[in-house]
């Protein structure tokens, strides 16, 4: 199933390519602890694929981690979700805003800054390459 266009979380972990990623991934709660401690707002784009196999388990995981931050109360998170097609593009235009060749892209931005991208999968996991660009 391609989704495309803006996209809710609770609906991409309900599709059956992502559930398991999402049911079985254990975040690292250590390594989120400087994300609980933010001052300033962040906005995270997630541009995905839902025909991609490393959308499915990156952002199934990601979704994961938002949550966790979320249930303890960590509202200054932003995340806006994108659905392209096989052409990397989707109805509204609203990806091609943002320059990106591979799926998927999670862009962090900051006071309209944008501070670094994951693309694909994580350097070392989503949990420390998310507080190393926030921390810089």
């Amino acid at each position: 199933m391609i989704l495309t266009g803006k996209l809710q979380p609770d609906t991409l972990k309900e599709l059956n390519e992502f559930k398991p990623f999402y049911s079985e991934y254990q975040t690292d709660n250590t390594i989120l602890e400087p994300m609980r401690k933010l001052s300033q707002a962040v906005n995270i784009i997630v541009i995905i694929g839902t025909w991609c196999s490393d959308c499915h388990r990156e952002v199934a995981r990601f979704i994961r981690i938002i949550e966790t931050l979320k249930l303890n109360n960590k509202h200054n998170i932003h995340v806006t979700y994108l659905g392209v097609d096989r052409l990397k593009q989707d109805p509204e235009k609203r990806a091609q805003h943002y320059t990106f060749t591979q799926i998927p892209t999670f862009i962090i931005k900051q006071d309209g800054q944008e501070l670094g991208r994951i693309v694909e999968s994580p350097t070392d996991s989503l949990e420390v390459d998310l507080v190393n660009m926030l921390n810089r």
